[in-house]
């Protein structure tokens, strides 16, 4: 329950800074920020799918959802200074 509870935290986080960079690409953005931005938002989901994958580990699904919330957090790093 845990692993789901966190999944979905990143998952709404996730959409809202999704949604707040696709505004802002409609301005001028530099041309690196699109297809970093949209690869980092790949790998971090790819890591929860793999977190619910591996749920029957004990470590391993906290450890991969530990790693998505690490490149969500560079997402918005990135969103906020590009």
């Amino acid at each position: 329950m845990g692993v789901s509870a966190w999944a979905l935290a990143l998952a709404v986080t996730g959409f809202v800074v999704g949604a707040i960079a696709l505004i802002r690409l409609m301005g001028d953005m530099p041309g690196w920020f699109e297809p970093v931005f949209a690869a980092t938002g790949v790998f971090g989901l790819l890591l929860i799918v793999a977190a619910f994958v591996t749920v029957q580990y004990r470590r391993i699904p906290w450890l991969l959802l530990g790693a998505s919330s690490v490149t969500l957090v560079a997402g918005i790093i990135m969103l906020g200074n590009a």
